[in-house]
């Protein structure tokens, strides 16, 4: 562990309404992309490394259950790995 934060007023309140509507899928942002030619996962992969290693916030995990106040966790390491189906 790096360091760790209480979360926000506006952080608990969507925290709040994840767990309270799950089905919902609040705050969920996913992107598909077309790729031309010829992708190199292994490049791909050490490119998010090192954006993940350079921003706190890709190496964030918020902890709500067993405690008294939801944390945010930052990692010292959170390795990315690339799934390819």
């Amino acid at each position: 562990v790096q360091d760790m934060y209480y979360l926000s007023p506006m952080q608990e309140g969507m925290l709040f309404h994840t767990l309270h509507h799950q089905e919902k899928g609040f705050y969920v942002e996913q992107m598909d992309m077309n790729v031309k030619g010829t992708l190199r996962h292994d490049l791909l992969e050490k490119s998010m490394n090192v954006i993940v290693e350079r921003y706190d916030i890709f190496r964030t995990v918020f902890l709500h259950e067993k405690v008294k106040r939801p944390v945010q966790v930052v990692l010292k390491k959170r390795p990315f790995t690339l799934d390819v189906v």
